[in-house]
């Protein structure tokens, strides 16, 4: 086992059918697939010197902040494997930040890779479906419109 870089695990990615990317402003593995599923604004995988970490960003209505806020210690204990936290800023939409981190500094196979990956990419569907049925999540129809939420009472 080695510790991978870069351009291993971007092998290892195409190795395990999973379509990804490389953007010119980062350098993240961008998902794509993960990126189209809804209320989903980004996603990818950061190899850092000790280990990969995995992020996805989701767009939280305005309304559903403070529900969800309030709901973080309980969704974080739903998902022991992620790590979550909401990210507002004064020019964009909140956001919540699903991480998870893989330790890479005594090396890792590609199952382990495969296994990291396939567990963290399904706690985080799980998690933006609960997000999603708990109308916290900022969701638009295919052509774009806002899809209606329902009702606070």
């Amino acid at each position: 086992m080695n510790v991978p870089d870069h351009a291993q695990v971007a092998q290892w990615l195409q190795r395990a059918g999973i379509d990804f990317y490389q953007c010119d402003e980062c350098h993240g593995l961008h998902l794509a697939q993960v990126q189209e599923e809804e209320a989903v604004s980004n996603a990818g995988l950061y190899v850092e010197p000790h280990s990969i970490v995995l992020s996805i960003e989701v767009v939280v209505r305005p309304m559903g902040l403070l529900p969800l806020v309030a709901d973080l210690g309980r969704l974080s204990m739903d998902y022991p494997l992620l790590k979550l936290f909401q990210d507002t800023a004064d020019d964009s939409m909140p956001q919540l930040i699903i991480g998870a981190t893989q330790l890479t500094g005594a090396g890792l196979s590609f199952e382990q890779f495969q296994l990291f990956l396939r567990a963290g990419l399904d706690a985080s569907r799980q998690l933006i479906a609960e997000c999603s049925h708990l109308d916290y999540l900022y969701r638009v129809d295919s052509m774009g419109e806002q899809l209606p939420h329902a009702p606070v009472h």
